[in-house]
């Protein structure tokens, strides 16, 4: 009896299928369209938009309206910035920065991730000082090399995050415990500025992490005037 019952709802669902298998294959073919109608609505930029690449600047570079040196500059990026891939050639990578978008040389463009560079006005009086007490008598290039330091200290992962604490680290900068005592010219907050603006890129690596009287050890990237500057 079971068995008849078995064949019985076989039977009724083969010819339910058979039925209505004009409307399946109708319902599926719809369904299909509809998938296609809504891909073909999709804005291929907002797709594309899901899957964006960051990358940040590796020295101030002209944002241009169009892929070449004679476009118009729209704003002037400096070194660090961090911006988002649209779409790339063999020479330019179209780029937004928040709300600006256009057209960046690839070469000025890493992977490798950067910490902002932002400060208070305490702490760029904080590194004056040190500069004032590091580098007097130096050249204006020895000044920057002490700057590029502090700063290669803060965006290193081997080093303190902040201003404050790289100065202030123990058995690191010794003039530290002189700070009180310290009088910076206007040229030390210039050359910092400068150093900011990406003016002496170049003077040294990215690496460099120490200066002193002395090598202190062989991975030497600079000597000016009276400082070795090492990597570590």
């Amino acid at each position: 009896m079971k068995k008849l019952l078995v064949l019985s709802v076989l039977c009724i669902t083969l010819l339910a299928t058979s039925y209505t298998n004009g409307k399946v294959y109708a319902a599926i073919e719809e369904s299909v369209a509809g998938i296609s109608t809504v891909l073909d609505r999709v804005d291929p930029i907002e797709v594309k938009s899901a899957f964006n690449i960051v990358k940040w600047t590796t020295a101030r570079v002209n944002l241009r309206k169009e892929a070449s040196m004679n476009s118009d500059i729209i704003i002037t990026l400096d070194k660090r910035t961090k911006v988002e891939v649209r779409k790339t050639s063999d020479k330019w990578t179209e780029v937004s920065c928040g709300d600006v978008i256009g057209f960046v040389y690839s070469d000025y463009l890493t992977d490798k991730e950067f910490r902002p560079l932002e400060f208070t006005d305490k702490e760029i009086d904080l590194l004056a000082k040190i500069v004032w007490l590091e580098s007097r008598g130096e050249s204006d290039q020895g000044s920057a090399g002490v700057v590029i330091v502090v700063l290669n200290r803060i965006a290193s992962k081997a080093f303190s995050d902040t201003m404050l604490e790289v100065l202030s680290d123990k058995g690191e900068f010794s003039t530290w415990k002189l700070l009180d005592t310290a009088k910076p010219t206007e040229r030390e907050y210039e050359i910092i500025e400068e150093v900011l603006h990406g003016d002496y890129d170049g003077l040294l690596t990215d690496d460099t992490v120490y200066f002193s009287t002395e090598p202190r050890n062989n991975n030497i990237t600079a000597h000016i005037g009276g400082h070795y500057f090492c990597a570590d």
